[in-house]
């Protein structure tokens, strides 16, 4: 009776462990992370700079804005198509980034193929639900290089191992 009582206090305690290790992947987790720490706010092409790392094209966003929320994980993890692609995975950051002052996207920043990703997701209904994903149409590597004030901070987006055609990353200033 003592070891049947050991062994079911032992599988108790495993499945605890267990629900709440992958509850605290699932969660939004910057720590010391630039990009979730950084991303928020607007940001403007940098046609110089961009046309200097590939000068046969340009990105078709012009401005990028970054709102952090991360209820939008949850919403996220909900839907399985989008929830299954980082499932397991540690979350830096998640919002909506909006697109030209136009197109709604939740985003989540995520490890994936070894270098920090932005995936962002195309809205069920962009008008009246742009928070409800119906799947992933985005995903990109993305970095910020640091400046003192951070005003001039410059996010890279893009480049190898993203969805983007362009081989090489577009480049954003602060607005």
């Amino acid at each position: 009776m003592k070891k049947l009582s050991i062994a079911v206090f032992a599988a108790a305690s495993a499945l605890l462990l267990t629900s709440a290790v992958l509850e605290e992947v699932m969660a939004v987790n910057p720590g010391g992370n630039i990009v979730a720490t950084r991303i928020a706010g607007t940001w403007q092409l940098d046609g110089p700079v961009t046309r200097r790392l590939d000068p046969s094209s340009m990105p078709g966003m012009m401005e990028l804005e970054f709102t952090s929320d991360p209820a939008i994980l949850k919403r996220l993890q909900n839907h399985g198509t989008a929830g299954s692609l980082f499932k397991n995975r540690r979350i830096f950051g998640a919002g909506l980034m909006t697109i030209d002052r136009v197109d709604q996207h939740p985003y989540v920043l995520v490890i994936r193929e070894d270098n920090l990703k932005l995936m962002w997701f195309q809205p069920t209904n962009p008008r009246t639900d742009p928070l409800n994903p119906s799947g992933l149409i985005g995903s990109e590597p993305i970095f910020i290089a640091v400046s003192r004030s951070g005003a001039n901070d410059m996010l890279f987006l893009g480049g190898e191992g993203g969805m983007s055609p362009r081989t090489a990353a577009a480049c954003y200033g602060r607005q």
